[in-house]
């Protein structure tokens, strides 16, 4: 499902404008056209694996976030003795999935890693059944809760 946003927003709701080529298209805030002609030259085309649809993004400063890779243990931790300014942020953000047209929800963790060796392992780290941990303080979970509430579908138009 190719999906294209205009390089200029709508005039009347000040949102994006989105083609699609394959439903023939032409969707923002305030309204969604079918159109047959298109001139692309004012749209760009928007890449597959991460269609934001809505603009509005969470920023949490979380306490820490770490995954496991074999036996190296990749570690980003407010409190790190290893190395300081490290600072790990949760960033929560609505995606559009190519595929049948769905919502996801996406979580990324951005920050200054540090590894560790895993030498006091009992189980192989392989065979872990957690690999990735992120670790929200408690007086953040309410903010967290309230942009998932914010779920775009729910919205009368979310573009």
């Amino acid at each position: 499902m190719p999906l294209y946003r205009r390089k200029f927003p709508c005039a009347v709701c000040g949102q994006d404008v989105y083609y699609d080529s394959v439903k023939q298209t032409i969707k923002c805030g305030c309204r969604e056209v079918h159109v047959s002609n298109v001139d692309l030259t004012h749209f760009v085309r928007v890449p597959k694996y991460d269609r934001h649809i809505y603009r509005e993004k969470l920023e949490l400063p979380i306490d820490c976030a770490k995954y496991v890779t074999d036996s190296v243990l990749y570690i980003c931790d407010r409190n790190s003795i290893v190395r300081q300014g490290e600072d790990p942020r949760l960033i929560v953000s609505w995606i559009n999935y190519p595929k049948e047209n769905k919502v996801q929800l996406k979580l990324a963790v951005t920050g200054n890693f540090h590894t560790e060796i895993l030498n006091y392992y009992v189980k192989d780290p392989r065979n872990w059944k957690e690999k990735l941990w992120i670790l929200i303080p408690e007086e953040l979970v309410d903010k967290l809760i309230e942009f998932l509430q914010k779920n775009p579908m729910k919205l009368a138009s979310w573009m």
